[in-house]
């Protein structure tokens, strides 16, 4: 078994690889977005993140971590990615 520690190493790692993918003019769609563990350290990398979630409870944590990092190119939204609608 991984030690938190290890685990958490690990994911540092995996967000500066994805990093080097984004760009500053980058606008980023994100299903299941949680708690917002990932969207809220990405936001700083690019222009915009769309983040939905299927669960009210779990946003409204997100919402805590995204005015915690004073981030605001980061919104959330509840919806289901099988009624998702780009427009609206």
């Amino acid at each position: 078994m991984q030690s938190p520690q290890f685990r958490a190493r690990q994911f540092i790692k995996k967000l500066e690889i994805t990093h080097t993918y984004f760009a500053p003019e980058s606008e980023v769609l994100k299903f299941g977005c949680g708690t917002g563990t990932t969207a809220v350290p990405h936001a700083p990398f690019v222009k915009h993140i769309h983040a939905i979630d299927v669960s009210i409870k779990t946003l409204e944590l997100a919402e805590v971590k995204v005015k915690a990092a004073n981030v605001s190119n980061l919104t959330l939204a509840c919806d289901d990615i099988e009624k998702f609608s780009e427009n609206g």
